[in-house]
C-alpha cells in the first residue's frame, strides 16, 4: 500500500503548475499550424521544447495556455475553446495533445460548427490522454487535494462520468500515443501497463488512427526526443514510425 504522505506528494506534484503566457503561431518556412495543448496543472511553457521540435521543423506552433486547477469545465472549454479560434489561420492546422489537453482538442473537434471554422484540418496526435479515465484519480478521489483540483480534476477519474467518455466519440481520426513507463509510486493501482498516470488501455479510442505504446513515463512525454519524433513522422505521414 502506497502511504498518505506518499500519494500526497504525487498529487502535489500533478498540481504544481505556473501561467505562462498564450503565445500566438509565428512564421515559420512551411505553410502549416500546429496548435499544442498542455494538460493538468500546467501551462504552456511544459510545451516548450515540444514547440522548439516542431518549430525547428518549419512548422508554425501555436501554444494554448489555460488554467486547470479549481477550474469547472464549462470554464475550462469555454477559454480553450476561444484559445484555439485565435490560433487558427488559413493554414492546414494539426492539434497535438497532451494528457488532458488531448480531451481539449477532442471537445473543440467534436462540434461540427467549430469544424467549419478550420480551412483545411491535418493530423490530430494524442499523448498520455486518459480517454477513459486514470486509475490515480480515482485513488484520489477523497483526499482533500482533489478539491482543491476542481471539477475537471475530478472529471479524470474513470466510469460513466469520466471527460473522455462525456465528450462521446467525434469522426475525426486521431493517432494515440501510450507510455509504459510506470512509477513505483502509483504501479499499485493498476493492473495492467501504464505511464504512471494513465493506463494503455485508457488511452485507446474507438476512431484511433493508428497506435503506438513508447517506453517513456506521463511527464517525460512532453520533453521526449521519440514521442516527439513519433508526433512529427505522424504529421507528415498520417502513421508512426513502427
Amino acid at each position: 500500500m502506497i502511504k498518505r504522505n506518499s500519494v500526497s506528494i504525487i498529487l502535489v506534484l500533478v498540481l504544481l503548475a505556473g501561467l505562462g503566457v498564450f503565445h500566438f503561431p509565428q512564421s515559420s518556412s512551411r505553410d502549416e499550424l500546429v496548435i499544442v495543448v498542455h494538460g493538468l496543472a500546467r501551462s504552456d511553457n511544459a510545451m516548450w521544447l515540444m514547440e522548439r521540435r516542431f518549430a525547428d521543423e518549419g512548422y508554425d506552433v501555436c501554444l494554448l495556455d489555460y488554467k486547470t486547477i479549481g477550474q469547472d469545465n464549462g470554464a475550462l472549454f469555454s477559454d480553450t475553446v476561444r484559445q484555439i479560434d485565435a490560433c487558427l489561420s488559413d493554414k492546414k492546422t494539426h492539434f497535438v495533445g497532451h494528457s488532458l489537453g488531448g480531451l481539449v482538442i477532442k471537445n473543440y473537434l467534436s462540434n461540427p460548427e467549430r469544424l467549419n471554422n478550420i480551412t483545411s484540418l491535418g493530423e490530430v496526435v494524442f499523448a498520455g490522454t486518459p480517454n477513459h479515465g486514470s486509475e490515480v484519480a480515482d485513488a484520489m478521489k477523497d483526499h482533500y487535494l482533489m478539491e482543491i483540483g476542481g471539477e475537471v480534476a475530478k472529471s479524470l477519474m474513470t466510469g460513466i462520468d469520466t471527460m473522455g467518455d462525456k465528450l462521446g466519440q467525434n469522426t475525426v481520426p486521431v493517432g494515440v500515443i501510450a507510455g509504459r513507463k510506470s512509477m513505483p509510486m502509483t504501479q499499485d493501482y493498476f493492473s495492467d501497463d501504464n505511464d504512471g498516470l494513465v493506463s494503455v488501455e485508457s488511452t485507446k479510442l474507438a476512431n484511433m488512427k493508428d497506435f503506438i505504446v513508447l517506453d517513456v513515463s506521463h511527464s517525460a512525454m512532453r520533453y521526449d526526443k521519440e514521442v516527439a519524433l513519433q508526433i512529427l513522422h505522424f504529421l507528415e505521414n498520417g502513421t508512426f514510425n513502427h
